[in-house]
């Protein structure tokens, strides 16, 4: 849908690496998607092949950037919020 609309991949990622360095996040050092995401629950590569699938083969790629610690407990509370019992 993203290609139909005109966005370039790599476009996309110079300019979310070049967001990420002017707001001081570094990439480098933290713990890759594949390896914090099992934990929470989160099967990477069953993502990886359903992307294959729907998007085309290789089109989801390791590593993503690493997420932060504040990106990491946002994701552990949607999470945690998406698998409690409705109130």
């Amino acid at each position: 849908m993203l290609r139909e609309q005109g966005v370039e991949l790599t476009r996309v990622k110079e300019e979310t690496v070049r967001i990420l360095e002017a707001a001081g996040i570094v990439a480098a050092g933290a713990q890759p998607a594949k390896d914090a995401l099992p934990p929470l629950g989160i099967n990477v590569e069953k993502i990886q092949r359903r992307a294959d699938t729907n998007i085309g083969p290789g089109a989801f790629q390791y590593p993503r950037p690493a997420y932060t610690p504040d990106a990491k407990k946002a994701l552990e509370h949607t999470l945690s919020e998406a698998r409690a019992p409705d109130r």
